[in-house]
């Protein structure tokens, strides 16, 4: 998987990172103390970015410090995670020498997340997440050609 699409999935995190967990952290039910974070089952074509997503997501969590994370048995909540698509297409492209070239790819992910309550057998919430993002060398302002410093 190419460097970029780290930086994009990067990117990825930290909007679910600033947004959904922060807004959750006040929102979450007292008697949830704790989360089972189940394998996340992939759907699409690419496990490497499944990977990367697990690990990002066990690690935010941890950083976050929100909720402990504990194995099935344990747990007061579960949260499941189900990568339906990983497309990475070309988005903008230009003449080069002979062919064509692309200047940026337009990454998009959809996945599934469903946290369930153990205690009260309630789902929390069951969202579908599509987020994209554009990268690659003209997204770089130095390639601009002003100073921007």
């Amino acid at each position: 998987m190419k460097l970029v699409n780290y930086f994009t999935l990067s990117l990825i995190i930290l909007i679910i990172n600033s947004c959904a967990f922060y807004s959750l952290k006040g929102t979450i039910p007292v008697h949830i103390e704790n989360i089972y974070i189940a394998p996340i089952i992939n759907k699409s074509t690419d496990q490497e970015v499944v990977d990367f997503l697990d690990d990002k997501l066990n690690q935010l969590i941890i950083d976050q410090n929100i909720l402990e994370i504990v194995n099935y048995d344990n747990a007061d909540s579960k949260i499941n995670i189900t990568v339906t698509e990983v497309l990475d297409l070309p988005y903008t492209l230009s003449q080069g020498d002979q062919f064509e070239k692309v200047d940026e790819w337009k990454f998009l992910i959809k996945a599934n997340v469903v946290w369930s309550d153990f205690q009260k057998g309630e789902v929390l919430f069951n969202i579908s997440i599509n987020e994209w993002g554009i990268y690659g060398d003209s997204i770089d302002i130095s390639n601009d050609g002003i100073d921007n410093d």
